[in-house]
């Protein structure tokens, strides 16, 4: 039984008394009928308290039934029960917004986690996707590093056997230098990717001729052209300046590597390379390079492919053509890197159309022409002439201390720099490097930097403890960013790089040594 309910039925009791006992005891007595009155007000006065408390009830067991704030009792009274239940009310209120509240985060943490699935998803996806690359990259870089030493110890043994005829050693020799090209080249695209990733992959502004950079890539490629029976050709869209401030060498990679891909997935017809200007600020413009081929084209599925590391067309594609993946992801970034970039367009079975843009300054007091002129021409063989000079074999003179723990090559540095007249000490190690030059003097230390017992930079700073200012010249295979920067730093007074042509070896040590001037010297 609810409280309104007794509270009624006490009512009513009270009621029957009072009125029977008035009637019955005091019938006629002049209070009669306004007890009777009084007793009638709290009857009505009951019924009206009994019902709102009746509705606050109902609410407050709705409320509880739903976890509160979903029902109001409204009583818009000023009384007692009126402010209670106008603080009812508020409370629903202020716990509606709360339970709000706690539905909405709910449902932004449901979405967050759904999100959070998704990238995880993706991620995973993607890492599969990137271990499959993986895969094929090392399978790829296995063959191509694999076939050219193949061909490198198989004409080795050739040279080996005596009965082998000389002109067959010059075409194994050939075939030696032409493979051992490869893996440097092979070697030189994945530093590059590795210094791509890392951000340390560097551009240089230096003066130079944009003819004679098409003129070197053409003179590079045309034998592998020819040997196709293609046609290599060059061609002016617009006037170009003579010069520009920009890095040949880079320009020069990415072109070498679009004409090669150019050469090599086209079976007949021709490859154009066609160079153009545009002006843009003062003293600045783009240079635009199209390369262009009759080859197979690329379907326009695979042309999102082309610039992904790692990513050739397809396996019968790798099998057939060859190649690593590297080329087109480095040349897109190299365009970048020069404020360009690098485009293409294809139709499969019709050739493509690789277009490679690059920012640059026209150098001070240079014309624009439409074609290269006879003049322009004459002076870029001047150029070559003058380059080909520099790179003659230099003829040395004094005395080199060649340190190195590889008997290969000691002798073969040692035969360099015997050959082109300088008098030769070897070293296995950096103590005994430090023993000869306590012992004699040298003009020139040729030192490796990796070596048992002691190493280069070891022996280098005991060498220059014993007050000995003789120059050194670090020898290292070792060719990423920072490598030079670290020898140099440690009192190396140069850098080579390992595998070193006999030309920029000979080159170098010229520099250095007293007397040493550029002629030819005896292959």
């Amino acid at each position: 039984m609810n409280l309104s309910l007794k509270f009624s039925l006490v009512v009513v009791l009270l009621l029957a008394v009072t009125l029977g006992g008035t009637v019955w005891l005091l019938p006629d007595h002049p209070g009669a009928p306004a007890a009777i009155l009084a007793v009638l007000i709290l009857w009505t006065f009951h019924r009206l308290a009994g019902r709102r408390l009746e509705r606050i009830a109902k609410v407050l067991e709705g409320s509880a039934a739903t976890g509160g704030g979903s029902g109001r009792i409204g009583d818009g009274s000023r009384d007692e029960i009126g402010r209670v239940c106008a603080a009812f009310d508020k409370l629903a209120g202020e716990l509606e917004a709360e339970r709000r509240k706690a539905e909405d985060s709910a449902s932004s943490l449901e979405g967050q986690v759904q999100e959070r699935t998704r990238r995880l998803e993706e991620a995973v996806r993607k890492l599969e996707e990137a271990s499959v690359q993986k895969g094929r990259f090392l399978a790829s870089m296995s063959h191509e590093i694999r076939a050219p030493i193949g061909a490198i110890l198989g004409y080795a043994e050739l040279l080996e056997d005596a009965r082998t005829a000389p002109e067959d050693h010059r075409q194994a020799l050939v075939s030696i230098r032409r493979n051992c090209q490869h893996l440097i080249d092979l070697v030189s695209d994945v530093l590059d990717l590795s210094k791509i990733e890392a951000g340390s992959l560097e551009v240089e502004r230096t003066e130079c001729s944009v003819n004679q950079v098409v003129k070197d890539v053409i003179s590079v490629m045309s034998v592998r052209a020819h040997a196709k029976g293609l046609r290599l050709e060059e061609a002016y869209l617009t006037p170009v300046p003579e010069r520009v401030v920009s890095d040949p060498t880079r320009i020069r990679q990415v072109l070498i590597n679009l004409v090669g891909n150019a050469v090599k997935f086209t079976e007949r017809g021709m490859v154009t390379i066609s160079v153009g200007f545009t002006p843009c600020e003062a003293k600045r413009g783009r240079l635009e390079f199209r390369v262009q081929d009759t080859g197979i084209g690329i379907p326009k599925e695979k042309l999102e492919l082309l610039f992904r590391p790692f990513q050739q067309l397809g396996p019968s594609t790798a099998r057939r053509y060859g190649g690593t993946g590297l080329g087109l992801a480095i040349s897109k970034q190299i365009a970048r890197l020069l404020d360009g970039d690098l485009t293409v367009r294809s139709e499969h079975g019709l050739g493509s159309v690789f277009t490679f843009t690059a920012r640059c300054e026209v150098a001070a007091g240079t014309p624009v022409h439409a074609r290269p002129s006879a003049a322009v021409l004459a002076d870029s063989g001047r150029k070559t002439l003058r380059q080909g000079a520099r790179q003659a074999m230099p003829r040395l003179s004094g005395r080199v201390l060649v340190v190195d723990d590889g008997t290969d090559n000691r002798k073969l540095f040692r035969h360099h720099v015997e050959s082109s007249g300088a008098e030769v000490e070897v070293a296995e190690n950096g103590r005994e490097a430090v023993e000869r030059a306590r012992a004699a003097s040298f003009d020139l230390v040729l030192m490796d930097v990796q070596m048992p017992v002691l190493d280069g930079f070891e022996a280098l700073r005991e060498i220059r403890s014993l007050g000995i200012k003789t120059p050194v010249v670090a020898l290292t295979a070792h060719a990423m960013k920072g490598d030079r920067e670290r020898c140099l730093q440690a009192g190396f007074d140069d850098y080579v790089s390992k595998p070193v042509t006999k030309a920029a070896l000979l080159e170098k040590l010229a520099a250095y040594l007293p007397g040493s001037r550029a002629q030819e010297a005896e292959p």
